[in-house]
């Protein structure tokens, strides 16, 4: 699937990548717990993730830190009432930005 269609995609859901990653962090952020445990496993510090948010790297390690827990993911995707794919689709269309293809 090429970035266009995954871009396609995610609008579907009328979020951006970025508004998709500003409500992830807020969801983060609503529990201590799961804003300690992403700064502890990044070694960020809290006032660091403002000046992180338009970095398409911070934005991927966010959906990334989502991903890679399950139960997370499905309690995110609940709470900010999407479907997990289009968090896949968010971090997909993220991580080609990245890392383009190579043809």
């Amino acid at each position: 699937m090429n970035r266009t269609s995954l871009s396609y995609q995610l609008c579907q859901e009328s979020l951006s990548c970025e508004e998709l990653v500003i409500l992830a962090v807020a969801f983060l952020s609503s529990e201590e717990t799961r804003l300690s445990r992403f700064l502890s496993l990044t070694g960020l510090d809290p006032a660091d993730i403002p000046q992180l948010l338009g970095q398409n790297e911070f934005q991927l390690a966010i959906l990334d830190h989502l991903a890679a827990d399950e139960t997370l993911l499905l309690c995110c995707a609940e709470t900010l009432n999407i479907t997990p794919e289009s968090i896949s689709l968010a971090r997909g269309v993220l991580e080609s930005r990245i890392r383009p293809r190579q043809n």
